[in-house]
């Protein structure tokens, strides 16, 4: 009987808290992503996005908590899919052995 109550118990489990939890896996993933790339690259995206600030001012932490929030809002979904796009475009030109030598980037 026990372990009949326990499993109706686990199934119940509220949906927000699953919801919080795949924000919060989400969050972190592009925390790591933009982790890996260079302070240049970061400014890069930030300018891509138009966002106005000074880059003096900001560390790399703030530049990826700065892009982070810029791409969660909902209203920049079609700025990010195309800057993700264009980006993934740059990186096959990238690495091929001819095109790369005309990428300044």
């Amino acid at each position: 009987m026990d372990l009949v109550i326990k499993e109706e118990t686990e199934e119940t489990e509220d949906p927000c808290n699953n919801f919080e939890e795949v924000e919060q896996l989400l969050y972190d993933l592009q925390e790591v992503t933009y982790t890996t790339m260079t302070v240049k690259e970061l400014i890069y995206i930030c300018e891509y996005y138009k966002l106005d600030i000074n880059f003096k001012r900001f560390k790399k932490h703030e530049l990826i908590q700065l892009i982070i929030c810029f791409e969660s809002d909902i209203s920049n979904f079609e700025m990010v899919s195309r800057r993700n796009e264009l980006w993934r475009y740059l990186n096959v030109l990238k690495s091929d052995s001819y095109m790369k030598r005309f990428i300044i980037y």
